[in-house]
């Protein structure tokens, strides 16, 4: 009897708590999803996957969604085979094939454990997507820029050594010095209670510890202040690991920075859907060779650009300009000033990662520590 009385007062205690967890943020219904029938996907609340998968199964079958209209009449209920259940992102689908009226609230139960009728969204905000239980001030943003480098090429030059005499070897069709231009990309990051845009450098010149010249020329070895280097916000994530937000997101935020963990984005389930309301993002690489151009440079074959896009929007091949008709008499050198094309024919970025899931940057505005002056 006391057994009994153990085994009772612990499925009491188990079914109470998965009462008290089974709790979610927001049902969607995402209005660029055509075909037949209505789809109104139940996002979970963050840290309650053990709760759904208790009480819904591990598919979401043991789980009925109800659909009501806006007089609160039943106008339908799903079956086994038209629920099912993302863990990766902790949230149903519930396909309505015929409802009969336009659906607006829904539910989910087993028994006697209920969601409350959630009212269907057709739109999100980043309270939504991150529910009541999760900060959204740790909602972080993500901004891209680029920064031009330059790298100097003559005859006998190397990563630590170049000179200003006269070389026979002609690095183009006219000059013995030219120069090598290629872009980066970086990326910078803010939320409410933090940012590093204090990491992004302007400028930086060759020989910036000493004269700040070569050879009587002032060479900018890489300039983050051009048109092309105002960050612009990509995407978000979370600054936390919890919930959803599983998976380290690592980049880099200027030329003199190694990679770090930016944050933490969700991840695609078994059928490659992003939990709702999120978009894919895949990271592209791309390892760069320059041990071909000649003649010799200060161009690090090996460096990884990284770069992170949709994956639709592959980037752009990485391209490493030459300007030529610099000349070398021994003291001092001519700028090269004109364009003469690539310095050998651009790479294309390669996909390094699988896809993964983040917050649409139309629901982050700029925020006060990520204003550019």
């Amino acid at each position: 009897m006391k057994k009994l009385l153990m085994i009772l007062t612990l499925f009491v205690a188990t079914q109470a708590a998965a009462e008290q967890n089974f709790r979610f943020n927001f049902a969607y219904q995402n209005p660029e999803l055509g075909g037949l029938g209505q789809r109104i996907d139940l996002q979970a609340a963050a840290e309650t996957e053990q709760t759904m998968i208790q009480v819904c199964g591990a598919n979401g079958s043991s789980c009925v969604c109800e659909a009501k209209d806006a007089g609160g009449k039943l106008i339908g209920r799903t079956d086994a085979s038209h629920i099912s259940y993302d863990g990766n992102g902790n949230f149903f689908r519930c396909f309505f094939v015929k409802p009969r009226a336009t659906i607006a609230t829904v539910r989910i139960f087993r028994n006697k454990i209920s969601s409350p009728a959630l009212p269907v969204k057709s739109s999100l905000t980043i309270y939504d997507l991150l529910g009541g239980s999760l900060d959204a001030n740790q909602a972080r943003t993500i901004f891209r820029y680029s920064c031009e480098q330059t790298y100097l090429q003559k005859e006998g030059t190397t990563m630590d050594m170049f000179d200003c005499s006269h070389q026979a070897t002609q690095c183009s069709v006219a000059g013995d010095f030219c120069l090598l231009k290629s872009r980066f990309p970086y990326y910078l990051y803010s939320d409410n209670y933090a940012s590093n845009f204090h990491e992004k450098i302007a400028d930086h010149f060759y020989n910036s510890g000493g004269s700040g010249r070569i050879c009587g020329l002032q060479i900018k070895q890489f300039d983050c202040a051009d048109a092309q280097s105002i960050p612009s916000a990509q995407f978000g994530i979370y600054a936390q690991q919890i919930g959803i937000w599983r998976s380290a997101l690592a980049l880099n935020s200027s030329p003199d920075a190694v990679s770090r963990v930016y944050g933490y984005v969700a991840r695609t389930g078994p059928t490659g859907e992003c939990p709702p309301g999120l978009e894919k993002r895949v990271m592209f690489s791309r390892n760069v060779d320059a041990s071909d151009i000649t003649p010799s440079h200060n161009f690090p074959s090996g460096i990884v650009v990284a770069e992170v896009a949709a994956p639709s929007r592959e980037p752009s091949p990485f391209e490493i300009n030459r300007y030529d008709q610099g000349q070398c008499n021994g003291s001092t050198c001519t700028m090269p000033v004109s364009f003469a094309g690539n310095a050998k024919p651009a790479q294309p970025f390669f996909r390094v990662s699988s896809e993964f899931c983040v917050i649409p940057a139309t629901l982050l505005p700029l925020r006060p520590a990520a204003r550019v002056k």
